[in-house]
């Protein structure tokens, strides 16, 4: 028991020095002067002042105050105009970074402004404002409007491509018939070609036939008749002569 509470001791001691040792870091460099820094660079990027912020013990990273006007901007439609403060300012420290935050007020709708400062690295006195950013307030019920409206688009999608998908696969089983229907056709074309040819050689007139007129042919042929048939060769008359192959 003596040795769990030695260990409860040691962690509270732990715990009350790092947090003198945060407190003493936020100290050093003026909470005053970077709340200062703050609020005039929110007053510039959205519009309430034409200047922005030139201090000693502050300073601000290159195009910071343009991209705090650009990231003001693109909520403007959203949030309305700047209508001053809402909320008390929070100071969190991590890694050597002083994060500052504050609820402001839109005339459409709240929002909350986001500032990181640094060390820095050229002067150890010196801290430098390394972004700030502002994100738009939304009510829970808004949340839940938000996520319900994505859920159904992104379930949507889903079944819009797989409709689009099982109709692909369905038209796989046209694919034989389409087939089996063009050699058909092609079958069918080729037999009207061979038909029509057939026809076109039985309707061109035909040749004579080779017709021998050899009348020592004729008198051979008519005396072989005469005597297989037993009758004189006045009783018929050979006019022609046809071969046959």
């Amino acid at each position: 028991m003596k040795k769990f509470i030695k260990i409860i001791c040691a962690l509270s001691c732990l715990v009350i020095v790092m947090s003198g040792c945060s407190k003493k870091e936020a100290d050093d460099y003026s909470e005053a002067q970077l709340k200062e820094c703050f609020d005039a660079e929110i007053h510039y990027s959205t519009g309430i002042s034409q200047d922005e912020y030139r201090g000693d013990k502050v300073v601000l990273v290159e195009h910071l105050a343009k991209d705090a006007k650009e990231s003001w901007a693109d909520l403007k439609e959203v949030c309305g105009t700047y209508q001053g403060e809402n909320g008390d300012y929070d100071i969190s420290i991590s890694n050597g970074e002083i994060t500052l935050t504050q609820q402001i007020k839109g005339s459409k709708r709240d929002v909350i402004a986001t500032a990181t400062f640094e060390k820095d690295p050229e002067n150890e006195n010196k801290m430098t404002m390394t972004s700030l950013s502002y994100e738009a307030l939304y009510s829970l019920g808004e949340k839940l409007e938000q996520a319900g409206m994505n859920t159904i688009l992104g379930m949507g999608t889903v079944f819009i491509v797989l409709i689009f998908i099982s109709r692909i696969i369905s038209s796989f089983s046209l694919i034989p018939k389409l087939t089996a229907s063009r050699k058909k056709k092609k079958s069918d074309q080729n037999m009207a070609a061979v038909t029509e040819e057939v026809m076109q050689k039985e309707s061109a007139p035909k040749a004579p036939e080779n017709e021998t007129e050899n009348p020592e042919l004729i008198a051979v042929i008519a005396a072989a008749i005469s005597a297989s048939e037993e009758i004189s060769t006045d009783s018929f008359v050979v006019r022609s002569i046809r071969r046959r192959y």
